[in-house]
């Protein structure tokens, strides 16, 4: 059965028989489930990852704030049987087997505590956890929390950041954004809306700011004004995570972040989609008339309907802009293993390797083109690459 199509799968252990209605819990739902908890553990299953855990970190406010209670935060677990309630989060499904297991040793180490389980995985597929957790102890909150979201994150919790994050504010002023790209979550979990005590979840003392709002340049002028103002009075380094619409990038918007100081690679933006040619170009040459290039990032997924030659394109229009390019590549949404490598129709795995490889190091792209690197006889050892790889590139 192939992991990558777009219905919950299942392994050897499922049990079809579970209703997952039973399971999934509304925002009043989860505020009840919270409501009067004075030992909470939270947490994060051991994959990778860079931010703080935002909804564990909310939650942890809200815990001290409104229950006087106390939170524990782990990567695993801590063996302790008198937790009120165990929250975890998810992040990526093809970590899917990671926070089964995370789930399925809860309820062997706690099982007469309620476990509420959120995040990205949980919210795309609630139905694949219900069916192959080991417990029906279970409750899956779907999607973004309202009353959540006008909480900060706790800092004052040890969330086992590395050094180069914990100096960071990590703060949404909006949820939502209005594309329904194929190849992206989060129109279908986050419905668009203002967090209106933004400001408030900002602590100040730290240096850096990451503002995740998935797409910024899509909100009212006044609030984008608000957000780079802020950040401006406060004189914070900021890390525009979710990235910029280029299609909304005009003069007097790109004036906003003049003189705005950034972290590295802190303004970014997309060139995802063909369809996009022109509008992108015209808009990071707008940016570029009052940001560092040096500041500036650009997101291009590959491997998902495009082309070699044509994502090639895309990442090298990048680099003649003096704008970085990321490379990422398409995995699809409900994939459940990072075993296996989603290969698009005009890719093959081989070569989907070596473009992400070498459009990820600068001494290779700034120096030569993507089809002279794959002709290698060093690279074609690398990736395994075999002239039939290399004929995708050529017959695309």
């Amino acid at each position: 059965m192939s992991k990558f199509f777009d219905l919950e799968v299942l392994n050897d252990h499922s049990t079809p028989d579970r209703n997952v209605d039973d399971c999934l819990i509304d925002d009043s739902d989860l505020k009840r489930l919270l409501k009067g908890k004075k030992n909470v553990l939270l947490i994060e299953p051991n994959y990778p990852r860079k931010y703080a855990p935002s909804g564990l970190g909310r939650i942890a406010s809200y815990i001290k704030e409104k229950n006087n209670g106390q939170v524990t935060f782990a990567r695993s677990h801590v063996r302790d049987k008198n937790f009120d309630l165990v929250c975890i989060t998810s992040l990526f499904t093809f970590d899917a087997q990671t926070v089964l297991k995370t789930i399925n040793r809860s309820q062997s180490l706690y099982p007469n505590t309620p476990i509420v389980i959120g995040g990205v995985f949980a919210s795309l597929m609630p139905k694949y956890i219900v069916q192959n957790a080991k417990t029906n102890n279970i409750r899956i909150f779907t999607g973004c929390s309202k009353f959540l979201d006008k909480y900060p994150i706790d800092y004052s919790v040890d969330w086992r950041l590395k050094n180069e994050w914990k100096d960071f504010s990590y703060i949404f002023t909006t949820r939502g954004c209005p594309n329904k790209c194929a190849y992206c979550c989060v129109w279908r979990i986050e419905k668009h809306r203002v967090i209106q005590n933004w400001k408030d979840q900002v602590d100040i003392v730290r240096p850096n700011i990451v503002v995740c709002d998935n797409n910024l340049t899509f909100q009212s002028w006044s609030h984008i004004v608000d957000v780079t103002d802020f950040i401006k009075r406060y004189e914070l380094a900021a890390l525009f995570d979710g990235g910029f619409d280029c299609k909304y990038i005009n003069e007097d918007f790109a004036k906003l972040f003049k003189d705005m100081k950034f972290c590295k690679s802190g303004m970014r933006s997309a060139f995802d989609r063909i369809d996009e040619d022109g509008q992108f170009q015209r808009g990071i040459e707008t940016l570029k008339k009052y940001v560092s290039r040096a500041s500036m990032l650009a997101f291009v997924i590959y491997n998902f309907n495009d082309t070699p030659k044509e994502a090639d394109y895309r990442a090298r229009e990048c680099n003649r802009l003096n704008v970085r390019p990321y490379p990422q590549r398409y995995v699809p949404l409900k994939s459940v293993t990072r075993d296996e490598h989603y290969v698009g129709k005009h890719w093959t795995d081989n070569l989907a390797r070596a473009f992400r490889n070498f459009w990820l190091v600068p001494r290779y792209f700034k120096h030569m083109e993507f089809q002279t690197y794959i002709k290698d006889k060093k690279v074609r050892a690398q990736f395994g690459l075999t002239d039939k790889d290399i004929s995708f590139y050529d017959w695309s």
